[in-house]
């Protein structure tokens, strides 16, 4: 028959894989393993070139008063120019459009931000028919209802790689990038 060295030949040829068919495994694998690396990366935030807090000391005017506390009205004396910036003010469309970017921007982010939990859905429904006697099988009239409720889970994505807190990072960054 078969002597034992014969046989262990023959049992690791149907398990060794060659050269050839060692370098597809090796880089099937390597795919599959970077398939499962995240989406994004941590980067150091730079440190910008500007003082870390407000002064402490604020200088006061003579008659007591620190220059935070005070409006601009009170530097802009000449009645016609506050009137002017008053209307400017009120006016200024660039204004607005910004605070409408700011606001889609937070809106934004809160449906990214949204998808991180689960959604429920629940739904309930109601139905009653009367069916006439003369159109029934048995010759007398007959009410039916029908009622429904339902709860379940719509939808979730399960965020194994981190593309749904990507998704949320960006939105973050956008609507922070916006004011």
């Amino acid at each position: 028959m078969f002597s034992a060295d014969s046989r262990a030949l023959h049992m690791r040829s149907h398990f060794t894989l060659g050269r050839g068919g060692s370098a597809l495994a090796s880089m099937a694998l390597s795919v599959v393993l970077a398939g499962c690396a995240p989406l994004t990366s941590q980067k150091e935030l730079l440190a910008l070139p500007v003082a870390t807090s407000w002064p402490t000391e604020l200088t006061q005017d003579a008659s007591g008063v620190a220059p935070v506390d005070l409006s601009w009205r009170s530097y802009v004396a000449y009645e016609p120019l506050q009137e002017l910036i008053e209307t400017a003010l009120d006016n200024n469309r660039d204004l607005r459009l910004a605070l409408l970017r700011v606001e889609e921007a937070r809106a934004t982010y809160a449906i990214q931000r949204s998808d991180l939990f689960p959604t429920l859905g629940i739904n309930a429904q109601g139905g009653r028919a009367r069916v006439p006697g003369d159109l029934n099988y048995s010759g007398e009239s007959a009410v039916s209802g029908e009622y429904r409720a339902e709860v379940g889970l719509n939808s979730w994505e399960l965020d194994l790689w981190g593309r749904v807190r990507s998704l949320k990072d960006a939105a973050l960054q956008d609507y922070l990038a916006t004011e």
